[in-house]
């Protein structure tokens, strides 16, 4: 549910219309709304508390009663802008999912009401195997995916190295890392800054993963847990999907709090071995039951298809695809 305003003013039409459009697709907290002449944005400001104002460095900012705006944003004509206390300029001719990105962080930091949000039960679904070169990762975003046609789906990396940034031929401002920082602040919003965090690919939102081991490795598990925890409660999503790496702290009682944990295996004696000596780990230290929530899955090694760049893409056409389509029903 939609709680929080973001207004809009600028004198292109076309611009505020499309700023506010794309705005109200992606981000499920705040509904925007156009304005294309200082004086509707002035008479609406004027009867109605705005959370978020964006305007052009054109308009005459006294006349505004900042008493009933929460956030003052000047989109700018210049790259090179000059910083105000309490005020956010960006640049207006960017992406408009920049734009965003950069709104939602600076609003995380400044607002710490937490939101009443409207959502469903959210369920966490762990991927984890001992086994190497499992297609563990490949299969969490073919699955991630899939569900995301239907549900609001967050992918998390917890692994050291995701190779994210050549899979996906991205570089990333923000990351987990990011995140847990936020967390650590004792910040209440989670909601907002993951709207400044996460990417997509196609509609499986994800948080791009960490750039360094340390991140993961310094993680403590009660970390772990109110990450969860923050997300389930005060967030969008209906499913998370975690990619466990061997670095995280307390990973056996974090994957006792998934739902449904799927385990890759691969068949071969070495791979068997190291199953049997997990298995027996669990019940040496208390986690027998988990075996009951632990699905182990052969995953069909794909050939190599299409352009490497859209390689995440063309998960879902794949025999990878067809097998974890069979496997969601």
């Amino acid at each position: 549910m939609k709680n929080k305003i973001i207004a809009i003013c600028d004198g292109e039409a076309s611009y505020a219309y499309s700023l506010a459009d794309y705005f109200n697709q992606k981000n499920s907290i705040f509904f925007s709304e156009a304005f294309t002449s200082e004086n509707s944005i002035l008479e609406y400001a004027a009867q109605n508390f705005v959370d978020i104002m964006l305007i052009t460095d054109r308009m005459s900012i006294e006349l505004l009663n900042k008493n009933n705006i929460g956030l003052l944003v000047l989109l700018s004509e210049y790259e090179a802008m000059k910083v105000v206390p309490n005020q956010l300029a960006v640049y207006k001719y960017q992406s408009a999912a920049t734009i965003l990105k950069s709104i939602m962080n600076y609003y995380a930091e400044k607002d710490d009401e937490p939101l009443a949000m409207l959502h469903k039960n959210c369920n966490i679904i762990g991927v984890y195997s001992p086994v190497k070169r499992s297609l563990k990762t490949s299969f969490c975003l073919t699955l991630g995916q899939i569900l995301a046609k239907e549900k609001a789906v967050l992918y998390i990396n917890m692994e050291e190295y995701s190779g994210f940034s050549s899979v996906l031929g991205q570089e990333y401002k923000a990351d987990l890392s990011d995140v847990i920082y936020y967390l650590r602040q004792d910040k209440s919003n989670i909601s907002i800054k993951l709207e400044g965090i996460v990417e997509s690919l196609n509609q499986l939102d994800y948080i791009p993963p960490v750039a360094s081991p340390m991140d993961i490795r310094e993680v403590k598990k009660e970390e772990w847990q109110r990450l969860f925890r923050e997300i389930r409660r005060n967030s969008k999503y209906e499913i998370i999907v975690i990619d466990f790496g061997e670095g995280v702290d307390g990973l056996l009682e974090l994957l006792s709090e998934c739902k449904q944990v799927y385990m890759p295996i691969r068949g071969d004696y070495i791979s068997n071995a190291k199953i049997e000596q997990f298995e027996k780990l669990l019940t040496r230290t208390g986690y027998g039951e988990l075996n009951l929530h632990i699905k182990k899955i052969k995953l069909p090694y794909h050939n190599s298809f299409g352009n490497k760049e859209c390689y995440a893409e063309q998960l879902i056409w794949s025999e990878l695809g067809d097998f974890v389509r069979q496997l969601a029903r």
